[in-house]
């Protein structure tokens, strides 16, 4: 923001904290953290700054009650970032979780008004909130409580959708802080929006593009109904959060993209622009038609009051009779908005279809990293008797979640084959990979029940503490096995008591030192790439040492080796994962600085995936050998 560079600065964050222990969002008060920056100037005093201080701490206290605790600080990790490139710019980047809902609030002094921005970053879920706000005063008495009412406007009220939208596209929504006994409807009334927000295995969010719940009804008990509108179709609603949007009534601008080979470009086919107020049907006598020029910006103030809209607008794009879309977009403030549409050859369909297989990309990936994860800690907890229990109850609850997750992809993998096979087949992609994945996580989860069952059998049954320990190190080497850690198996499998060493046994074990024994000095090396360099590069690295994997993996193939491409292809699939989130969080047609980034994804995406096709194939051919 060139402005920092022009005037004398403010600088106050606040953090809604939200503590990862509480069981009942319900009844877990927010925590509001000021923190207060003052840059040097003889007008900005020392006095001035304690006034804002402590206005702005009683201010936002009064105003939220039991809903919120407020305290001051005078230090950011994010401050210096935030000065060199402003708000906006520096938390569109910005994605550490910090475990609290921070806001930004910058008070600049032009020498004749003092000047006020904020912006919001729900540390929580490592999510941007809303857009930057601005205000301005003349009089140095109002610089806190304008900097409170613009905190209040996009105060980000979280909430949590509990049920599946029924036939009026009706939810339920659990607001946090809900069973506090603070009127929530202050902030909560019928017609103010909410956007919507995905969250992964890590508790990472993700803004799902145009989708919202718009308040239908009053807040009652802390909870809400509101109408789901999504531009795509969702597999599954309950369980998504929300965030209250400082939405307002105004214009809307747009820009019309379309999809291409490299991204998007400038729309190249006339298209004609319905605007309602309240759905995506009817008001005939008050919807708004527009049929824009190409390579022009459409903006409805230019229609007057009937191009003017209260917090939320819903837009229909029709390619003569056929319709392109049906995008919900709330407003916020006078900014652009970029609608990317299907080309011109695509339909409505094809665009929710190929929408819906690159979710179901991610939701694999989702499900087989918490599956990962699982494995993991029970590797952890059998190393420590002490937390056995408590993991292994845990672990149950995840199973459920797992057994869960399975039955609603399984749906949805036979939901998109459907809808894929009316694709032309040169727009078809396959599922051969999706249905493996989803294989995988069916044999995955009966190992997972089959090892949990195994480790209570020997805690409840065995009374020898030496067998015990064995069994139990038996136990954790097998999975160590099955997750490519050979070395770390082979040590535990070497501690087998003397009675345990039957000649079965022995046989086994050296069989498996051969196995993992490198045949030769170019076979150590791969080995050790794909232990330790592979796993450990960035996004940025990636693309210039794909070609190492793939020799790496040729010379295990060469030696008969599938320790090796098991643990390159493990590696591979979190490396498809990250940089697909990392791909989902740019903006790359509204934030220039993202367009390389995602193009740089977009290039490397295909080299992993081919990759991991071919370390699938030798996998499988290898399998019953």
């Amino acid at each position: 923001m060139s402005g920092i560079r022009m005037f004398a600065s403010l600088l106050v964050v606040g953090w809604f904290v939200l503590p990862v222990e509480a069981q009942d969002p319900a009844h877990t008060p927010y925590s509001i953290r000021l923190v207060v920056h003052v840059e040097r100037h003889r007008v900005l005093t020392d006095i001035f700054k304690q006034q804002v201080r402590r206005v702005l701490a009683d201010t936002l206290q009064g105003v939220l009650g039991e809903l919120a605790r407020v305290e001051i600080t005078d230090t950011h990790p994010r401050l210096l970032d935030i000065r060199s490139r402003g708000l906006a710019r520096s938390l569109a980047g910005y994605r550490q979780r910090t475990g609290a809902l921070e806001y930004f609030v910058l008070i600049s002094f032009s020498g004749t008004h003092y000047e006020i921005q904020t912006h919001g970053y729900d540390g929580n879920l490592a999510l941007p909130l809303s857009v930057s706000r601005s205000d301005r005063t003349r009089d140095r008495e109002l610089v806190a409580q304008r900097a409170a009412l613009l905190i209040e406007r996009d105060l980000a009220l979280v909430g949590t959708i509990t049920t599946e939208p029924d036939a009026q596209r009706k939810v339920e929504v659990q607001l946090q802080g809900g069973a506090l006994g603070v009127y929530l409807s202050r902030w909560v009334r019928p017609g103010e929006v909410f956007g919507v927000v995905s969250v992964d295995s890590e508790g990472t969010g993700q803004w799902l593009p145009f989708t919202v719940v718009q308040v239908s009804e009053p807040v009652r008990e802390g909870r809400f109904v509101g109408r789901f509108f999504s531009r795509y179709r969702q597999s599954r609603v309950a369980g998504l959060r929300c965030v209250l949007l400082g939405t307002r009534s105004g214009s809307v601008r747009l820009r019309l993209m379309e999809e291409s080979p490299g991204g998007s470009t400038r729309l190249r086919t006339p298209v004609t622009l319905q605007f309602r107020c309240t759905g995506f049907e009817g008001e005939d006598s008050t919807r708004l038609v527009l049929n824009p020029q190409l390579g022009r910006d459409v903006d409805t103030a230019r229609a007057g009051d009937k191009g003017i809209f209260d917090r939320l607008v819903f837009v229909s794009v029709l390619a003569g009779e056929r319709m392109k879309a049906r995008v919900p977009i709330p407003i916020l403030d006078d900014g652009l908005n970029v609608l990317v549409l299907p080309a011109e050859r695509d339909s409505e369909e094809d665009d929710l279809a190929l929408e819906r297989f690159r979710s179901l990309q991610v939701n694999l990936g989702n499900a087989a990293e918490v599956q990962n994860n699982q494995f993991r800690e029970i590797n952890e907890l059998s190393a420590r008797p002490d937390q056995r229990a408590q993991t292994l109850d845990r672990v149950r609850a995840t199973l459920q979640r797992l057994r869960e997750d399975y039955q609603r992809l399984a749906s949805e993998v036979t939901e998109i084959a459907r809808d894929l096979e009316r694709l032309p087949p040169a727009k078809r992609p396959s599922l051969d990979i999706e249905r493996k994945k989803l294989e995988r996580l069916k044999s995955g989860e009966a190992e997972l029940l089959d090892h949990i069952t195994r480790l209570e059998k020997i805690e409840n049954e065995e009374n020898d503490p030496v067998r015990k320990q064995w069994l139990q190190d038996r136990e954790r080497a097998d999975l160590l096995m099955k997750n490519g850690e050979i070395e770390q198996a082979l040590a535990l499998y070497q501690k087998a008591p003397a009675a345990e060493q039957t000649p079965e046994f022995k046989q086994k074990l050296e069989n498996l030192r051969k196995r993992w024994q490198p045949v030769n000095a170019a076979h150590a090396e791969a080995r050790l790439f794909i232990y330790e360099t592979w796993p450990s590069l960035n996004t940025a690295n990636l693309a210039a040492r794909i070609p190492e994997a793939m020799q790496a993996f040729a010379v295990c193939r060469a030696a008969g080796d599938v320790y090796g491409p098991n643990r390159l292809l493990r590696e591979t699939e979190k490396h498809v994962q990250r940089i697909q989130k990392e791909l989902n969080q740019l903006r790359p047609d509204v934030n220039g600085d993202d367009q390389p980034k995602a193009q740089a994804i977009q290039d490397l995406l295909p080299q992993l995936r081919k990759l991991d096709n071919e370390l699938r194939a030798y996998l499988e051919k290898t399998a019953d050998k």
